[in-house]
């Protein structure tokens, strides 16, 4: 069948993947720079782990460049979702060639600061802004961050560097404001290598050809603007500020150092994920994956024990040649052959939690796979987000599908369904959004408010693409034959037996939930100190033994429960399924929300940015998990239904 508007929408596809093809290419393809030639290092937006809100790096008052701001706008959806704004600066340099000292001016050779944007320095040191600086798509680190206001040391190489810092607090009997410092000067060091890897004998680049591999900077506080490579940021701080005063002077100023290292391209982000592995806090969290491995493989090996010798026991009995009575008796979950493929209550609904939940599957496996592959490279910038947003679009098509195809086993067949599977959740996910849009407007300078372009990319990926896809899904599963139970069931349904509250709902969720969630449960922590942390992830092995020993442990618990479920003769499997496999996202949701004081979050944005970001891991860990829970239970069931011998 031919679906009208199906050019259009690869036509929109291409558009979207164009930015993404070009940062894959930045990321990954070697960029020579010529020797001598003058360059500048770009400005980011500031970066807070207290209110994890990006602003805007000129919406402080720091030095402009003379020819006006220039915003990259070639960016793709996720760089703009994460509130990446990359923008010139005024610290030029010609490459390959040292800055000792340069001060950079405006109208004079000191910066002008008034007494509104004196407490908003104050304030962006208060929430522990970081500046960040890019060069050849490269992050600046630092190697040590001496914190002030209330923040702990952090590890080697933490990226960016502190806008400033506290020199002491308010005394209130003296009568003395609380002091701040600012770090006005940036030693900044590029290490850079050669396609030969090896310097001429008089210490030149051969071809005065180089590539960049690294990029560091260091912070100091000086009145009078600049400072010596040697200086650190252990050392005085005199350029002291506080909000009580009118204005102040300020020199803005800047140091460049090359240092030529033996590097490939592709090893240039090598330090800092060595240096990201070996700090005594990831060993211990990695001693903890382990061990959660080891427990998911015990308990997924047990779990089946139980299960094989449970149905070793069953097949003995019913299928014993030797005794055709016990054959002929009709007990335990044999009793409800004739009622155990009666269609759910609510179909329809059901169907579309199939569609989404085997959608967002699919998108998780091609996150954790592209995440292998190294699209979590700390050059990949936000690709990977955009990736997960791209493949969930072109998955509706699955979405479509397996919604159609058990409308039609069950004999409930409506076009509105595929349709609302393609819409009910992505809209609360973009209901979040938009609330969060609306949060983060009164935040002034907010890099992660977008504009319109940004929404109309969000429209196509859901309008354009998804929502066609959908119906394509529904069309192709409405136009086959109906999939037959393997047992025919009876008009009059049986009688259900009073059950135990072992076998309600609410037990359904709890009990499989907390086994599936125990073996999933450290690999979670250590994503979530990541993602708040701003820590170079790179432990997606661990990840993936743990989500697949996870998905073992969600299947194998919902088919003890529901094959007791059916032991006691209790029919209604369809829902328990989808529930007992999305138990796992309920504690993760509630774990999330338990954690939340033990972030340092200092706004109430930065906790609802939190909140938020929980409520849709968590539901995307409910919606896949439900899936597999109910997937491997009607395969269950129609396998052990089909190797029983019925009169």
């Amino acid at each position: 069948m031919r679906v009208a508007g199906m050019p259009t929408t690869m036509a929109l596809v291409c558009a979207l993947l164009a930015p993404v093809a070009q940062a894959v290419s930045v990321a990954t393809a070697e960029h020579d720079l010529i020797v001598g030639k003058t360059d500048h290092v770009r400005v980011n937006a500031l970066t807070s782990r207290k209110t994890w809100v990006p602003i805007d790096y000129y919406s402080l008052a720091f030095v402009k460049p003379k020819g006006g701001i220039e915003t990259d706008t070639n960016l793709n959806l996720g760089q703009y979702l994460m509130g990446d704004r990359p923008e010139n600066s005024p610290y030029l340099f010609r490459i390959g060639e040292d800055v000792s000292c340069a001060v950079m001016k405006e109208e004079g050779e000191a910066k002008t600061v008034n007494k509104e944007q004196i407490k908003q320095f104050a304030d962006a040191i208060e929430d522990g802004y970081r500046i960040n600086l890019l060069y050849e798509n490269m992050d600046a680190w630092t190697n040590t961050d001496h914190s002030g206001c209330g923040f702990n040391s952090t590890p080697a190489f933490s990226k960016g560097v502190r806008v400033g810092g506290c020199v002491r607090d308010a005394d209130e009997e003296a009568g003395t404001p609380k002091q701040y410092y600012l770090n006005t000067h940036l030693n900044i060091v590029i290490k850079y290598s050669t396609p030969s890897g090896t310097l001429d004998k008089d210490g030149k680049a051969p071809a005065g050809k180089i590539f960049v591999v690294g990029l560091t900077v260091g912070h100091v506080s000086r009145a009078d603007g600049c400072a010596t490579a040697e200086e650190t940021a252990e050392a005085l701080h005199p350029f002291t500020f506080n909000t009580d005063m009118e204005s102040m002077q300020v020199k803005f100023s800047y140091s460049v150092t090359w240092q030529f290292e033996n590097k490939k391209w592709a090893s240039r982000w090598d330090d800092y994920v060595a240096s990201y592995e070996v700090t005594e806090s990831e060993a211990r969290y990695k001693e903890s994956i382990i061990y959660s491995i080891l427990l998911g493989i015990t308990l997924a090996v047990i779990v089946a024990m139980i299960i094989m010798r449970a149905l070793h026991i069953d097949f003995n009995r019913y299928n014993n040649p030797d005794n055709p009575e016990e054959m002929q008796e009709e007990v335990g979950w044999k009793l409800v052959h004739t009622d155990v493929f009666r269609p759910p209550s609510h179909p329809n609904r059901f169907c579309g939690l199939l569609g989404t939940g085997v959608q967002m599957l699919g998108m998780c496996a091609a996150a954790l796979g592209f995440s292998l592959i190294g699209f979590m490279s700390p050059g990949m910038r936000g690709i990977l987000l955009f990736m997960c947003l791209f493949v969930f679009a072109v998955f509706a098509v699955i979405n479509g599908y397996v919604c159609g195809v058990f409308q039609m086993s069950f004999g409930c067949k409506q076009w509105k369904t595929p349709i609302l599977s393609g819409v009910v959740y992505p809209f609360f996910v973009f209901l979040l959004w938009s609330l969060t849009e609306i949060a983060l407007a009164s935040v002034r300078g907010a890099t992660a408010e977008v504009d319109f372009s940004v929404f109309l990319q969000l429209m196509i990926l859901w309008w354009g693409i998804s929502i066609p896809l959908v119906i394509l899904g529904a069309a192709s599963a409405f136009k086959q034959e109906p999939m037959k139970p393997p047992i025919p069931y009876r008009q009059m349904p049986r009688p259900i037996p009073p059950q135990s509250w072992m076998f309600s709902k609410f037990s359904a969720v709890l009990i499989p939930g907390l086994i599936s969630f125990v073996t999933f449960m450290f690999v979670l922590q250590q994503i979530y100190m990541s993602v708040w942390f701003g820590r170079v992830y790179i432990l997606f092995g661990y990840v993936f033994v743990s989500s697949v020993l996870a998905l073992i442990t969600v299947a194998e618990t919902t088919i003890v429960f529901i094959y007791y479920q059916l032991v006691y003769e209790d029919y209604r499997w369809w829902w328990k399924s989808f529930l007992c496999g999305s138990g796992i996202g309920w504690y993760s949701l509630l774990w999330g929300l338990w954690k939340l004081p033990t972030w340092g979050l200092g706004t109430k944005i930065a906790m609802w940015l939190y909140v938020v970001f929980v409520m849709i891991g968590s539901s995307m860990l409910m919606l896949c998990c439900g899936f597999i829970g109910f997937f491997v239970s009607w395969t269950f069931t129609r396998k052990i239904y089909n190797a029983i011998k019925i009169e």
